[in-house]
């Protein structure tokens, strides 16, 4: 069975994306006992249904293909309320963000060094 750490969750803005790519839709928040969350996911029927990994996957694979059956189902912990660094690296970890915030560090440096000096 696959386990829930090679699925892609982001706790900012609570989505999971299985190895296959399929965004997995949430099922709800609990609190647990030590005062913390757990958010719940599964996939679609359609998805689990016609996925080529669904036997790797899944415990009961058959429950993908009748009407009344269960996508994969998978829960996270939540570690309390994101933070703005927590935002931050899953900001700067994209391939884009990687070069801009770059930009704007060494614009910033360059504008710290050299904005008080006058000629």
């Amino acid at each position: 069975m696959i386990p829930s750490t090679d699925f892609s969750f982001d706790p900012i803005k609570k989505t999971c994306i299985c190895p296959e790519g399929q965004r997995l839709s949430p099922r709800g928040e609990r609190p647990i006992d030590n005062g913390q969350t757990k958010i719940y996911f599964e996939g679609r029927l359609s998805q689990c249904k016609n996925c080529d990994r669904k036997h790797e996957c899944m415990r009961n694979p058959s429950s993908a293909d009748h009407r009344k059956g269960n996508g994969r189902q998978v829960s996270f912990i939540l570690k309390g309320k994101p933070t703005y660094t927590d935002w931050m690296k899953v900001r700067v970890d994209r391939p884009m963000e990687i070069v801009l915030f770059s930009t704007q560090y060494r614009e910033a440096t360059e504008l710290r060094k050299y904005g008080g000096v006058r000629g």
